[in-house]
């Protein structure tokens, strides 16, 4: 009945609720002389109340929605406004971060309800593409302009006690991918559930593969004494340790790691007086890549290669020797 009720228009909902109550209350009266009529009336009069009250909240939710969207367009428009009076000439940025920090402006602008090519006197793709090159040189003058992204899968999130199932990296040249490895990890034990629902690996896809003590010298081969880059590299590198203490009693290997999560988080703040709302991978891929990287990775995300190659692509866009100091 509520159902019913909800999907008549608000004048129909009012009137049928003063005619239920209105009739209730007459019911009740005559029911003086005729008993049987004040049940009735009871009933009227109670349906009534109830109309009346699914009609209140119905509409309190109407006006509530309509505030929500008011409020948003009204949001939308001011920060379109805000963002149209930032500065995107490429004259004055003076390292690679500016530059991801105005393509990041940029594409918002575009993303945005309220966005006219004409409230502009320059074209926003041709300005990204301008910056994205303008970053692009100043990573290659970089120091960390050879390095290896990595990332990794595993069967839980406990590095003490759970195990590596994946790992991949990509190594990158003079800010070029000049090649990928990738290989499945048997860790011999049981992956969890939760695991492999995030990272689409289950215990049948491992069961003939390498275990982790003699894929490490292919790993450390590949890697080379390249800088090692991973999104979050305190998860990564924390099991790479562990993996390897448990197989090996000498040391691990010193390699140089930069987290890109970490940095992300310490340049936003200096350049722009507060804290990222997002400091995710998926986050980072949206705001500062191009729209091919995008849909590659929004279609593999969790493989692990995709996700290096991601880490790779970010770190590319966001690292600057002027502020490596910051990291420590």
């Amino acid at each position: 009945m509520k159902k019913w009720f909800l999907s008549l228009n608000q004048n129909k909902q009012n009137i049928l609720s003063a005619l239920f109550s209105i009739g209730g209350i007459v019911f009740i009266i005559i029911g003086f002389l005729f008993y049987y009529l004040i049940i009735l009336g009871i009933i009227c009069l109670f349906l009534g109340l109830i109309f009346a009250e699914w009609s209140k909240k119905e509409n309190a939710n109407n006006e509530s929605k309509t505030d929500y969207i008011f409020d948003n367009n009204q949001y939308e428009l001011s920060k379109y406004n805000e963002l149209k009076n930032n500065n995107y000439d490429i004259l004055n940025v003076k390292c690679n971060f500016e530059c991801s920090l105005k393509i990041m402006g940029l594409k918002q602008i575009k993303e945005n309800a309220n966005f006219k090519e004409s409230d502009f006197d320059f074209n926003i793709d041709n300005q990204i593409g301008l910056l994205l090159e303008k970053g692009n040189q100043f990573f290659i003058n970089s120091k960390c302009r050879n390095f290896v992204a990595l990332d990794i899968e595993t069967t839980g999130l406990d590095k003490e006690d759970d195990k590596i199932i994946q790992i991949a990296m990509v190594k990158v040249e003079n800010g070029k991918i000049v090649d990928t490895y990738c290989t499945l990890v048997n860790p011999k034990m049981h992956i969890s559930e939760d695991a492999s629902e995030v990272n689409g690996i289950y215990d049948i896809d491992v069961r003939n593969e390498k275990t982790i003590d003699k894929l490490f010298p292919e790993i450390f081969d590949f890697i080379g004494n390249f800088t090692i880059v991973a999104h979050n590299a305190q998860f990564d590198m924390g099991f790479l340790r562990n993996e390897w203490n448990r197989c090996f009693e000498n040391n691990f290997p010193k390699h140089r790691d930069i987290c890109t999560m970490k940095l992300w988080k310490i340049l936003y703040r200096h350049f722009q007086n507060e804290n990222p709302t997002s400091s995710k991978l998926s986050t980072l891929v949206q705001n500062l890549l191009d729209d091919d990287s995008i849909n590659d990775y929004n279609q593999n995300k969790h493989d692990a290669l995709c996700d290096a190659l991601a880490t790779a692509k970010v770190f590319m866009r966001i690292y600057d020797d002027n502020y490596l100091k910051l990291l420590k």
